[in-house]
């Protein structure tokens, strides 16, 4: 069993068809059995899958007596685990769901009518030229700025310059596994 929590970081980088270039790292990446490693490369719905197999393997720990963990904060860990979950879908939503064609349509538009009129109303409103060429140009450069970035936030998950590095999280979060581990180990 603690084998299998070991190494579940394999089924991310090898059962969850990962893009070129997203290169996960893998902690333990024999200590899968091959009932297990044939199990992860059916279902289709992976994350789900894992996150099902881990409380799983808790609650037969917790049967045989290897965690020795009392009722209530073992409950704690089950919530955190949802909360995980419920995270992930969050994100998964984000990276699936583009923004609507017609936002996208309107929101161009309304951009380029203000690049076309704001110069000829502000020119009408101030009294000289820098006067009306400093409100123009920061009025519509504000504006630009304001929807590329939310351009980019649109999908933080994307392979951009900008976007969340999962790879470096995924060593951060085996190097915290495993200092857990070697923690886990030197009590015992």
């Amino acid at each position: 069993m603690s084998r299998t929590l070991r190494c579940m970081c394999k089924p991310c980088s090898r059962f969850f068809g990962l893009r070129a270039g997203n290169e996960f790292e893998v902690i333990s990446p024999g200590d899968l059995d091959e009932a297990t490693e044939l199990a992860l490369s059916e279902p289709t719905h992976k994350v789900e899958f894992v996150f099902q197999m881990v409380q799983q393997l808790v609650v037969e720990a917790q049967k045989v007596g290897v965690l020795d963990i009392a009722p209530p904060i073992l409950g704690q860990a089950f919530k955190d685990l949802a909360g995980g979950m419920m995270v992930f879908h969050d994100a998964k939503k984000l990276a699936c769901v583009p923004m609507p064609f017609a936002y996208g349509i309107i929101s161009g538009g309304f951009l380029g009518c203000l690049a076309v009129f704001v110069p000829m109303m502000v020119a009408t409103m101030t009294r000289g030229i820098p006067s009306a060429f400093f409100f123009t140009f920061f009025g519509i450069f504000l504006t630009w700025f304001l929807s590329q970035i939310a351009t980019s936030l649109q999908n933080p998950f994307s392979q951009g310059a900008r976007t969340l590095n999962s790879a470096k999280m995924q060593r951060d979060l085996n190097h915290q596994l495993i200092q857990l581990m070697k923690q886990s180990l030197m009590c015992s």
